[in-house]
């Protein structure tokens, strides 16, 4: 009964001593960006900032329409998304598997143009 102590009436389990956690160091990857949200869609866009300089940008697409709302989809391709802007018909037809109406659409090529407009798909 020696991991045991009796206090009063009662029996307790005897702790240890509580060992210090060991230091960790973590290397964090900073990101800027903005969400678009409507009651159909969501749109997150970001970059990845990497010694001041942007790079990786992605959007992450929800489709908020069925329930539950699908898997988030990743788009990270720069030239797709100034296709997209410009309505090249390749990328539009990539497009047609998420079923987007004609405001979805024009809310993506916003998000996309406001993007580039801070010089997020530069390359």
């Amino acid at each position: 009964m020696d991991d045991r102590i009796k206090i009063g009436d009662h029996w307790y389990v005897r702790e240890g001593a509580i060992k210090e956690m060991e230091e960790i160091t973590i290397d964090p990857t900073f990101t800027r960006g903005f969400v678009v949200e409507d009651d159909e869609f969501c749109f997150e866009f970001s970059v990845i900032e990497f010694d001041g300089r942007i790079a990786m940008p992605s959007i992450e697409f929800i489709d908020k329409r069925p329930e539950p709302w699908l898997k988030p989809e990743h788009w990270d391709n720069a030239n797709w998304m100034k296709r997209v802007v410009s309505g090249d018909t390749s990328a539009m037809m990539e497009l047609e598997e998420y079923n987007l109406t004609a405001e979805g659409l024009q809310v993506l090529r916003l998000v996309i143009t406001l993007a580039d407009e801070k010089g997020w798909l530069d390359d």
